[in-house]
């Protein structure tokens, strides 16, 4: 057996970049996962379950993996995303109308304060 390089931890610029990057993803397909649910109500129901199921498998892929989760997060990322665009179409349609909105703000909101916490 050779001797293993230990992991070396990730310094702030990258964790910065990375936390953007995962956050961007879902964004994206977000608005993806909402455009199709807003062009047809009839796939919201199987878009959301079928991208929370396959989630939930990468989900445990990365807790059973965590050495692949640089390559995972990503797919992770987007599939989420097109779960979260769907379920928030339905929720502003039938639900509760500028929740979604509402969401959003808090959202990125806390994501910026504590990345500007963090920072200090």
């Amino acid at each position: 057996d050779l001797p293993r390089a230990q992991p070396k931890p990730m310094p702030f610029p990258g964790t910065v970049n990375a936390s953007f990057f995962l956050l961007a993803l879902p964004a994206g397909t977000a608005v993806a996962g909402w455009m199709v649910a807003a062009g047809n109500p009839g796939l919201i129901y199987p878009a959301s379950i079928g991208a929370f199921m396959v989630s939930l498998a990468i989900g445990f892929g990365l807790r059973l993996a965590p050495k692949y989760s640089r390559f995972i997060a990503p797919v992770y990322a987007l599939v989420e995303g097109v779960f979260l665009g769907a379920i928030s179409w339905a929720f502003q349609k039938y639900i509760a109308p500028g929740v979604v909105f509402q969401a959003l703000i808090l959202t990125f909101g806390i994501f910026f304060a504590l990345l500007a916490a963090y920072s200090v």
